[in-house]
C-alpha cells in the first residue's frame, strides 16, 4: 500500500530490519518461507492468484516498506510479511496480483501514482474482503461507499494530496489489506508499486 495515503495507523508503522545479522538471516529466511507457502495454499485453494504469482519473482527487501509488484517481481519486506497471520499473508499475495491483474500500469496514463494507487487499493480491497472473504491487515484502504467503482472513478473522489486523506475513513475491525509499495511526499513511487 501506498506510503502516505494510509491513515495515521500505518504512518506509524515501521517494519525495520533486525540489527543482529543472525536475527536479520533467521527473518528472512522466515519471510522467504512464509511467501512460498503463501504461494504453495493459493496453487491449491485459489489457482488464479498462484497463477499469477508463480509468474513473478519474489525479492525480500527491507527497502520497501510493506509489499508491491512492478510487473515482474513482488517485493516485500520481510518484517511486514513475519508480522502478519497466515492468512493475511494470503491476503496481501493476491491484493498484489489484483494490482496486475486490473492493469495497474496501464490505466494509471497521466494519473498521480500515489492517488490512483490509493483508488486502486480501495477497489481491490473491497473485492478481496467482500467478495472473496479474505483477510489483510486492519489498515488496509477500505470503503463500502465504493462498492461497484471503478479505479478511475475511485480516483475522482480522492483529495490529491495524501495529507488531505488523513479524513478517509478507515476499515476499522473488518478483515483488510495491505499490498504495496512506497512513495515520496510527492506521491510518486520509489519502490514497487501496489
Amino acid at each position: 500500500m501506498a506510503k502516505g495515503w494510509k491513515d495515521g495507523e500505518m504512518k506509524r508503522l515501521h517494519f525495520c530490519a533486525p540489527k543482529d545479522h543472525a536475527a536479520l538471516e533467521a527473518q528472512t529466511k522466515a519471510a522467504v518461507k512464509a511467501v512460498e507457502n503463501a504461494t504453495m495454499y493459493l496453487l491449491m485453494y485459489n489457482p488464479f492468484f498462484a497463477h499469477i504469482l508463480c509468474n513473478l519473482r519474489k525479492r525480500a527487501s527491507y527497502a520497501i516498506q510493506t509489499m508491491g509488484v512492478d510487473g515482474k517481481n513482488v517485493i516485500y519486506n520481510p518484517a511486514f510479511v513475519m508480522s502478519m497471520t497466515k492468512a493475511q499473508q494470503r491476503g496481501v499475495l493476491c491484493h498484489e496480483t489484483l494490482h496486475l491483474a486490473y492493469d495497474f500500469f496501464k490505466r494509471k496514463k497521466h494519473r498521480l501514482h500515489g492517488k490512483f494507487n490509493a483508488a486502486q487499493d480501495f477497489v481491490i480491497n473491497y473485492d478481496l474482503i467482500k467478495k472473496m472473504n479474505m483477510e489483510l491487515p486492519s489498515f488496509a484502504l477500505f470503503d463500502e461507499k465504493f462498492d461497484g467503482l471503478s479505479s478511475e472513478q475511485v480516483y475522482t473522489l480522492l483529495p490529491d494530496k495524501p495529507s488531505q486523506y488523513q479524513a478517509q475513513k478507515k476499515r476499522g475491525d473488518q478483515q483488510g489489506d495491505d499490498g504495496g509499495g512506497q512513495e515520496g511526499e510527492d506521491g510518486e513511487p520509489q519502490d514497487g508499486d501496489g
